[in-house]
């Protein structure tokens, strides 16, 4: 069951969001009378029920949407819950937050929600005490995600440079614990799993970051993959979508990190799906969160979509207004 939280015009707080909210703060002292301010009034006044994954996906939306009222948040855990509303043509969901290659698949089958831009772009990291233990052939190195997005990133960019044991495990938190059991001397994990670890041995550092070798090695416009995007209704303005985005680009973990934690533990680490607000906050920039509106991103799509034997489907890609 998706668990869900009701995010609330108090939320609007702290520094860090002040940079983000700025261009709506005429209208925020009752000045209504520029091009800005009837902007900032049509997207609060928007109501708009999201359903959206645990984990970066849910941390995105939660700061991506602070400065409007009138959004109603639904975390899920995993992507059963995902893949049913995306398959309805009538759902109650005005957006929902899907893995590109699952949103776009949906879409194909029911033609109701588009793909609007893309939300986070990747958080796998190699994660040991050295560097040097990739390259041992007695070494074991902890992977997950074998017939997932995870596995099939790893195998495109890092599996050839690694002669350390592969082994196999069902989900990051067993890798991880493969890891700090000293079963593993390496590991492949997903933020904010990755820096959980490492604050629980701090001996463990970041050994390669994979974002970065997809982009070295498959020349994309942006720094990492299309991990996690925004599939919309046709009802969706223009206008919230940008209010997203603008949000996203005002954060600051290093100047708002206190403000950070506040919202998080407000709306529940456990409901979020983060180890701890003040893991979430530490690794928000490997998080790779912010939003790409899709007439920006789908080169990268297809570069993604690509190693997965698949195509952008027609008509697939909203058209801004």
């Amino acid at each position: 069951m998706a668990l869900r939280q009701r995010l609330t015009a108090a939320l609007c707080i702290g520094a860090f969001l002040l940079a983000g909210c700025a261009s709506a703060g005429a209208g925020q002292t009752g000045q209504t009378d520029t091009g800005a301010d009837t902007k900032t009034e049509d997207r609060t006044a928007e109501s708009v029920k999201v359903l959206v994954p645990t984990g970066a996906p849910a941390l995105g939306m939660l700061f991506g949407t602070l400065d409007n009222p009138d959004v109603e948040l639904d975390y899920t855990e995993g992507t059963d819950l995902v893949t049913a509303e995306l398959a309805k043509t009538d759902g109650d969901y005005d957006v929902i937050v899907a893995p590109v290659n699952l949103g776009l698949k949906a879409y194909s089958a029911s033609r109701t929600y588009q793909c609007a831009g893309v939300l986070t772009w990747g958080n796998l990291y190699m994660v040991g005490t050295q560097e040097d233990v990739l390259s041992g052939p007695d070494k074991e190195v902890a992977l997950f995600g074998e017939n997932a997005i995870p596995g099939m990133v790893y195998n495109a960019v890092e599996a050839a440079s690694v002669q350390a044991q592969p082994v196999w495990y069902p989900s990051v938190a067993e890798a991880s614990q493969s890891l700090l059991s000293g079963q593993s001397q390496a590991a492949l994990l997903a933020e904010p799993a990755a820096s959980a670890a490492m604050a629980k041995n701090s001996n463990l550092k970041i050994l390669a970051d994979l974002q970065e070798l997809w982009y070295a090695q498959k020349g994309t416009d942006q720094k990492g993959y299309p991990q996690a995007a925004l599939f919309v209704k046709d009802s969706v303005s223009d206008a919230f979508l940008s209010g997203v985005q603008e949000a996203l680009s005002a954060v600051d973990p290093e100047t708002g990190s206190a403000e950070m934690v506040q919202e998080i533990e407000a709306a529940g680490p456990d409901a979020i799906g983060v180890p701890s607000p003040e893991v979430a906050v530490k690794s928000w920039t490997r998080q790779n969160i912010h939003y790409v509106p899709v007439s920006q991103a789908a080169d990268d799509m297809e570069v993604f979509l690509g190693q997965l034997g698949m195509k952008i489907p027609e008509g697939s890609l909203r058209k801004s207004s």
